[in-house]
């Protein structure tokens, strides 16, 4: 059963080692998944930029060969 991290902590109480664990757990998968996220977007934005690259290589070609 899941609990609170924050249940029994008031201002001044120091953190039990297990709640410590949870947040450093948590803080760790937040910036896997932030850093997963990143990842996927720069290779989206890289696929695409080398598309248009090639696509506009291919119509420089055929611009020259018709010229």
């Amino acid at each position: 059963m899941r609990t609170d991290i924050c249940e029994d902590v008031r201002a001044g109480d120091p953190l039990t080692p297990q709640q410590e664990e949870r947040i450093r757990q948590l803080v760790r998968e937040e910036c896997y998944f932030r850093d997963r996220e990143a990842l996927i977007k720069l290779t989206a934005m890289t696929l695409l930029l080398k598309l248009a690259g090639t696509l506009m290589l291919g119509l420089l070609l055929l611009a020259f060969r018709f010229l």
